[in-house]
């Protein structure tokens, strides 16, 4: 297995993002670290394009998809923040710390075990509905329902319990 034409394409965008020429959207350092988490990702996963123009196209992809990602991570946080809306003041680090620890507990404790599986593939493994389905031996439309379900599950009990 030769993955020398990953490296090269890791190797051309980090050249390109050097020199401005490289079109992403975002803060410079969100995209050079979306590009190397994206490139240790691919590593990781025995990913060996058969040539640097594939390799560079496999990656371009796997930098597009993680900046989504994170784009999709902040909002999700903006989100939350929003529910602090009748503070006078954003809450500190340590009251999201706080709030997200126990949404986790929540997860932990009210999830069903499949449930949990499918929100740690899809939200921290960054698994799409198609692998997870594939993986788990169900349909992506029965994968997408029970995530909706898990989701609407713990927003109803962080509303009674919190709000």
């Amino acid at each position: 297995m030769n993955r020398t034409p990953l490296l090269e394409a890791y190797k051309r965008l980090c050249r390109r993002l050097r020199e401005g020429t490289l079109l992403f959207t975002g803060a410079r350092e969100e995209v050079e670290d979306a590009v190397q988490d994206a490139f240790y990702r691919l590593w990781q996963k025995g990913y060996a394009p058969e040539n640097a123009d594939d390799g560079q196209r496999l990656l371009h992809t796997a930098v597009k998809h993680r900046l989504q990602k994170e784009r999709e991570k902040q909002q999700r946080r903006s989100s939350l923040l929003k529910l602090w809306g009748r503070q006078k003041s954003p809450p500190d680090e340590t009251e999201v710390r706080d709030t997200l620890r126990y949404v986790e507990q929540l997860v932990e404790k009210e999830l069903s075990p499949l449930q949990r599986e499918i929100l740690r593939r899809h939200e921290y493994e960054d698994e799409s509905y198609r692998q997870i389905a594939d993986t788990l031996g169900m349909t992506e439309a029965a994968v997408m329902m029970q995530m909706s379900r898990a989701r609407k599950k713990i927003r109803d009990i962080y509303k009674k319990t919190v709000l």
